[in-house]
């Protein structure tokens, strides 16, 4: 199944610009990075909440087939060097040493790969997997939504 492409460029505008009266006036277009087949969105430094030793962190969400009729989002990449002030990792954060990586991570450690090659030479740290699935079919603005407040949250 394809994406909804009308969908995906809409978010891309969205997270591009914001939108008036909704707080957010977007991250801009050299802030973002967006797979021309609309397979992953790149945002290299998204504010975290108080909680982490990190001020920032790089966020990569996999775009699945089926996005905009109804297949909810599922997966999420961050730093993976990603602690609280007591040097807590948040408790849905996989790695790959640790036995319960999701099998999505081998796909999207390529994407990175290929994203860092070919417009983020040297800028993209280490990232791993982080469990946290929307409920329903979300925009990726909501999905962003929902892994911030997971993240407000991140241990126990």
């Amino acid at each position: 199944m394809a994406r909804d492409l009308q969908r995906l460029v809409r978010d891309i505008q969205f997270f591009v610009s914001g939108q008036p009266g909704t707080g957010f006036r977007g991250f801009g277009r050299a802030s973002i990075f967006f797979s021309d087949d609309g397979l992953y969105l790149y945002l290299p430094s998204v504010t975290l909440p108080e909680v982490f030793r990190q001020r920032t962190t790089p966020v990569l969400i996999v775009v699945p087939d089926g996005y905009g009729y109804g297949v909810p989002l599922t997966d999420v990449y961050v730093d993976a060097e990603l602690r609280t002030h007591q040097g807590r990792r948040p408790s849905r954060l996989y790695q790959g040493r640790n036995g319960r990586l999701p099998a999505g991570l081998t796909s999207a450690e390529r994407l990175v790969r290929l994203a860092r090659l070919v417009h983020y030479p040297g800028v993209i740290p280490r990232l791993a997997y982080l469990c946290v699935h929307s409920r329903d079919d979300v925009s990726l603005w909501e999905y962003l939504e929902q892994i911030q407040i997971y993240l407000s949250r991140p241990v126990g």
